[in-house]
Formats: C-alpha cells, sequence, structure tokens
C-alpha cells in the first residue's frame, strides 16, 4: 500500500481520487516492528512525498487524508533526509494533526535538517496566516523555544516582525504572552535569554 499512495502522490490525475479512496475505505498503516517490538521509525512514507503533488489546490487535503491512513501518531516516521510526519503536519500548518503528536510526546523543537533551523522558526518565517499562527501558539503552548537563536543571532520573534503588517503585531502580542507565561520568573523584568529581551523586537521605544 506504501508504494501505491507513494505512487499515487505523482500522479496529476488521480492523486486526491486515490488517496481519497483508501482513507475512506478504513484502511490504516500499521507500523513495521523491530525485534524489541518497537516501531520502525526510518521509513519514508507517502507524507514525505507530498511536496510532488501536482494538484497543488488539493495538497492540504491530501495531507489530511493521508493522516487518516498514518494515523499512529507515537510513531513519527522519518525519511533519509530527515524531515519527520510531525515536520511535514507543522509545515503545512495542519494544527489539530501536530496538536495529536505534541499530546502524545512529540519534541515541538523539531529541527529543519537543512537549515538546522527549529520548526517555529521557519513557520514564523512564513506568510502569518490563520493556520501559521495557529502552529506558532501550537509549539509555544508545548514548550517550544521561542528564544532560540540562528547563527546570525534572530529569533522566531524576530522574524515575524520582518512582516509588518496589521496581523504582526496581534501575532506578536500573543507570542510574548505565551513566553511569559512559559518562562514566568515573578519579577517585573522579562526573562533574558541568549542576551535578547523581548524589547530588542520592538526598538528602544516600544515600536517595530
Amino acid at each position: 500500500m506504501d508504494w501505491i499512495l507513494t505512487r499515487s502522490i505523482k500522479s496529476f490525475h488521480l492523486c486526491q481520487e486515490i488517496v481519497e479512496f483508501v482513507a475512506h475505505s478504513g484502511y490504516k498503516d500499521e507500523p513495521d516492528l523491530d525485534e524489541d517490538g518497537k516501531p520502525r521509525l526510518c521509513r519514508t512514507t507517502a507524507v514525505h512525498k507530498i511536496a510532488e503533488c501536482h494538484q497543488s489546490a488539493s495538497t492540504i487535503k491530501v495531507l489530511e487524508n493521508l493522516f487518516k491512513i498514518y494515523d499512529k501518531f507515537h510513531v513519527n516516521y522519518t525519511d533519509e533526509s530527515g524531515y519527520s510526519h510531525f515536520y511535514m503536519a507543522c509545515k503545512y500548518s495542519l494544527d489539530h494533526v501536530a496538536e495529536k503528536f505534541l499530546e502524545l510526546g512529540q519534541d515541538p523543537d523539531c529541527l529543519d535538517p537543512k537549515t538546522g533551523n527549529s520548526i517555529l522558526y521557519f513557520v514564523a518565517a512564513k506568510d502569518l496566516t490563520y493556520s501559521n499562527t495557529s502552529i506558532i501558539l501550537l509549539l509555544l503552548k508545548h514548550g517550544a523555544g521561542a528564544s532560540q537563536t540562528k547563527d546570525d543571532g534572530t529569533t522566531p520573534l524576530h522574524v515575524i516582525c520582518q512582516h509588518r503588517d496589521c496581523t504582526t503585531y496581534s501575532v506578536i502580542s500573543m507570542l510574548l504572552e505565551s513566553v511569559d507565561e512559559l518562562q514566568q520568573t515573578g519579577s517585573d523584568q522579562r526573562p533574558r535569554q541568549n542576551g535578547v529581551t523581548h524589547t530588542i523586537a520592538f526598538g528602544s521605544e516600544g515600536r517595530l
């Protein structure tokens, strides 16, 4: 079935139809177990190949149906490049799917194997749509490192500030509130990490 689903992703005409048919049939993927009875996590599935879907308008729908098939959220399959099912759920802003992984103990500080940046940083650098904002807040709720820096010293908060649109202000407010709740120190001074305070993002007078 893996082979059929992976091949269907590349089909221009049948991608959505095949995946939807399998999902609605009730078929569920079962993980392969090692000699100790634990799931083998190194495995490439159709989820990892979603970027090859030619029906771009249907990509999210196809991915949602794939997660109905690969629905063992304690098993975070990772392909040979280092990308996982959890990473794909966050990348495509499927917050309801990502939350299932997190509820079962998934580390929210998942890294992009190509850049080394956290998934929080990756999503923060995208357009701040409602779905992307939901992923950002979900990751923060589960303890993602909002103050983790890239090699150049920038944090997810910095890249959010670069958007400079109406949505940015509300997202920044929610992000700062989330950071304060997660890193409560009991003092009036907001926590300093990696030499970066919240006020850096706003400038000396509190403006973007």
